[in-house]
């Protein structure tokens, strides 16, 4: 008898010793309430950077890209990414992209998308110059004049287009064809690459 629990002890461990080393990040992997705020990183970077809140690790991106959001309780959190850290209160029914920029972490606060019938078209603005917005061949203005580190965003007819991102000097970029579908936000990141200014593309339902 004696063999047969010591048995089921060892069993027991075994089992449940995977589930003990389980990421971090799966404290956040949770069902958004009607009140959930999100959070996510944009890594404008040429490094993988992860992206924590007191201490516990929400998401990493590589260089270029964009993480899903993330949801999290209202309420004050020291953000960190990497040797960066950041206080913020965080309000319900909020959505917080946070970047590396000019050696600190900065955020971008942003409401929850409400409208399931109109779809959203965002340009976050990470690079050192005045943005515009273009609607494709017509290159018909969309969203004018983004200041730096901020966002513009418009509600748009769902259709499939290409948009062209371009300064006040020379530079213009054009996105692949983006699909922009009715209550989901479609947003557009530029950014200063290596050599270069870069775009990165993510969508939402937040």
């Amino acid at each position: 008898m004696k063999n047969f629990k010591a048995g089921l002890i060892t069993l027991f461990v075994f089992v449940l010793a995977p589930y003990s080393n389980a990421d971090d990040g799966a404290l956040y992997d949770k069902k958004p309430s009607k009140d959930s705020s999100f959070v996510r990183l944009i890594n404008v970077e040429n490094h993988t950077r992860t992206v924590k809140a007191d201490s516990q690790k929400i998401a990493s991106a590589t260089p270029g890209e964009v993480t899903k959001y993330a949801p999290i309780d209202k309420g004050t959190y020291t953000f960190e990414v990497g040797e960066f850290n950041v206080k913020v209160n965080v309000p319900e029914k909020s959505k917080l992209s946070f970047f590396v920029k000019d050696n600190k972490l900065n955020h971008i606060i942003q409401p929850r998308n409400n409208s399931k019938r109109a779809a959203t078209i965002s340009l976050f603005n990470l690079s050192d110059a005045l943005v515009s917005l273009e609607a494709g061949k017509s290159r018909k203005a969309v969203l004018k004049d983004i200041e730096l580190s901020s966002v513009k965003s418009r509600s748009v007819n769902p259709m499939k287009l290409s948009f062209h991102v371009s300064d006040n000097a020379s530079t213009s970029l054009q996105t692949p064809s983006v699909t922009l579908k009715r209550g989901i936000d479609s947003d557009i990141v530029i950014y200063n690459g290596l050599m270069s200014k870069a775009l990165v593309l993510a969508e939402s339902e937040w």
